[in-house]
């Protein structure tokens, strides 16, 4: 009775272990199982796995095999079951940990009971083992055994419970639609693109605040279950509803629209994000441009600085304004990059406003545009917007500047990356004194990769002492950056390489964090 139990502990234990990246892998595939067997199949965990799942077979099995004496098989079976998958998950850190949300702890736990259920169906087959002379307890290396099978777990658990999933997927879109076309008063305003989504929501709330009561999706939230889960929060004195709009297929966007019935639409800038999931840069456009296509009356704002965008401006017969550095409704004059300040003239629809912030970039003046265009159309009076444009604050990960108490500052640029915003944080990194070493693992959504991670290299030449490249694109970076270029294979070893040498008054940007399904 007692092995019976530990048995089933340390199965248990070994299902969470081995599977430690791979949930987080499988999460950052959206729950698509054609799609996590697709990352798996490539990558180097899954032949890790492997590896340790033959260890820690071959060790219970000799174990079995020299062990006569029950306490001793007991200690020995617990020493190896809990050593061998800890160090493996130890081995397996992830870059991005797996959010325990309602779904995910639903196909988690249901992953652990079929794998300890698939633990317990070997136990008794290989127990014959014994009788061919393997040990009096060969039956225990069913856990070994059954760990080859762990990447299949997850997928198989999510598949069972998908029926249910849809089913409150579906409820949770219903509802949030309901409550939205019960309130025909209130203006929803949907924002997509390819970068600046996110901070263009907040500048815009900000502004918007100064006149109204607003509410906007929080963070990233921007699939169709975490804006339900916003709407959730929409209250009857809430006048505007701000919501940020993803995509990665092509109809992700129209779904979204068709839930939330937006009246104004803005597109923020369009780069070569996504673009091995969207069908290269035209499916991004075509697939952004959904918004406005979907259009419940009101005007579109597009940004004016990348080509993409100002295509999609051209191309809208709808009511429309063109905002950002170059805009031609709302513009900005006179930029100049400072150590963690901006100052800019604004231009509003043809009145000019001196500005400064505490932000980083000149994309970031780009996304202040194309907010303040949609404030003042919707009656926020330009003094309001310069007010609010001089208490804005960076966002986490989106070129974020800390100072560490060893004099080293550090600008984290870590939440994804695009051409354009590698460009725009290579000039915030040219601004500052003092060495400069980047550490980025370029672009990995793209369907060029080898021509834009060149690009990534170039972007940084001149603008940085060094760079840090990890990853699959650490090559073609090299192939790009004019200066030294250090090649190593994770963002664990690049801090290592950082620990040595880094020193006072260096500046350490940290271009890309990218997620463990590209690793």
């Amino acid at each position: 009775m007692i092995l019976y139990l530990l048995f089933f502990m340390i199965s248990a234990f070994s299902f969470i272990c081995f599977d430690f990246k791979l949930s987080a892998v499988f999460q950052q595939c959206g729950y698509r199982i054609g799609e996590f067997f697709s990352c798996a199949a490539t990558k180097a965990e899954s032949l890790k796995t492997a590896r340790f799942s033959c260890l820690y077979t071959l060790a219970l099995l000799t174990l079995s095999a020299v062990s006569d004496d029950f306490p001793v098989t007991v200690c020995l079976f617990a020493v190896l079951g809990i050593g061998i998958p800890f160090a493996y998950a130890l081995a397996g850190k992830t870059v991005k940990r797996v959010k325990f949300t309602a779904r995910f702890t639903r196909i988690y736990v249901l992953a652990v009971i079929l794998f300890s259920g698939l633990c317990f169906s070997a136990y008794f087959p290989l127990a014959f083992l014994e009788k061919l002379g393997f040990g009096e307890y060969s039956g225990i290396t069913a856990v070994g055994f059954c760990s080859f099978f762990i990447p299949l777990l997850l997928p198989l658990s999510a598949t069972a419970l998908y029926p249910l999933d849809r089913a409150k997927y579906l409820a949770s879109k219903r509802k949030c639609a309901e409550k939205l076309k019960s309130r025909p008063d209130l203006t929803v305003i949907g924002i997509t693109g390819s970068a600046g989504k996110t901070s263009v929501k907040n500048y815009l709330f900000e502004m918007l605040s100064r006149k109204y009561t607003a509410l906007k999706t929080p963070e990233s939230y921007n699939t169709p279950l975490g804006i339900c889960k916003t709407v959730e929060k929409l209250g009857e004195e809430h006048e505007i509803f701000v919501c940020e709009m993803g995509a990665r297929r092509a109809g992700d966007i129209k779904e979204i629209c068709e839930m939330v019935r937006p009246k104004i639409g803005v597109i923020t800038a369009i780069t070569e994000q996504h673009t091995a999931t969207l069908g290269g840069i035209e499916g991004v456009k075509r697939t952004k441009y959904e918004l406005i296509e979907e259009l419940k009356g009101g005007f579109a704002v597009f940004s004016s600085d990348t080509s993409g965008s100002a295509e999609l401006y051209e191309k809208c017969e709808k009511e429309k304004y063109l905002a950002g550095i170059n805009g031609k409704d709302v513009r900005a004059e006179n930029v100049v990059l400072k150590e963690g300040k901006i100052l800019f003239d604004i231009v509003i629809f043809g009145k000019k406003y001196s500005c400064s912030c505490f932000l980083l970039g000149r994309h970031a003046v780009t996304d202040i545009c194309v907010a303040a265009a949609v404030a003042s159309k919707l009656g926020v009076k330009d003094e309001d917007i310069v007010i609010a444009i001089s208490g804005l604050k960076g966002e986490k990960h989106r070129l974020e500047e800390i100072k560490t108490p060893s004099g080293i500052t550090v600008i984290d640029d870590g939440y994804n990356a695009n051409i354009e915003g590698i460009r725009a944080a290579a000039e915030v990194l040219a601004a500052y004194k003092g060495g400069k070493i980047v550490v980025t693992a370029g672009i990995v959504e793209s369907d060029d990769a080898e021509r834009i991670n060149e690009e990534v290299g170039k972007a940084f030449s001149g603008a940085a002492d060094k760079v840090i490249a990890f990853g699959k694109n650490a090559d073609a970076i090299a192939r790009g950056f004019s200066g030294e270029t250090v090649k190593t294979d994770s963002v664990g070893g690049a801090k290592k390489i950082l620990g040595t040498e880094v020193k006072s008054g260096d500046v350490v940007l940290f271009a890309n964090d990218i997620p463990d399904r590209y690793l």
